[in-house]
């Protein structure tokens, strides 16, 4: 039984960092959006001309980046053990997801911003950094 909750916990814990990536990601960047739309109707008139700028696109890979960030901590936490490999794994699911969109064309974005997502995910530092952090043990305070 201890095997079947460890299964569940490990899938669990990536699965609830893929959901709150996606989530803080949608809300954040479309949040950005709006706000650019709002309080600069000169720049970006409409949708069109924000979704071609490049520092808008620019903008949108920190704010996942921050939010790939947390998710990767979220996992690692969750997990409560080889935070770094559930983070890491985390950073996989994300990485595939991000190519097949951007290779299946269903948002259009310059090289440079397939190249940003290809290179290494920022997912799973948050993991390893939770690794890297003392642990106290029980008693040893």
């Amino acid at each position: 039984m201890q095997g079947v909750y460890s299964m569940l916990r490990s899938a669990g814990s990536v699965l609830l960092g893929l959901f709150t990536l996606l989530v803080l990601s949608i809300v954040l960047v479309g949040l950005q959006d709006v706000l650019l739309l709002h309080f600069f109707p000169n720049t970006f008139p409409d949708a069109k001309v924000l979704s071609t700028s490049s520092a808008v696109m620019a903008g949108g890979i920190a704010l996942t980046t921050l939010c790939a960030l947390l998710a990767g901590w979220l996992t690692a936490r969750v997990a409560g053990k080889a935070e770094v490999k559930h983070a890491l794994a985390l950073a996989v699911v994300e990485e595939v997801f991000t190519v097949l969109l951007i290779v299946s064309h269903a948002v259009p974005s310059p090289g440079w911003v397939l190249a940003c997502n290809l290179t290494l995910s920022t997912g799973h530092r948050a993991g390893w950094e939770m690794e890297m952090l003392p642990v106290s043990e029980p008693g040893c305070e």
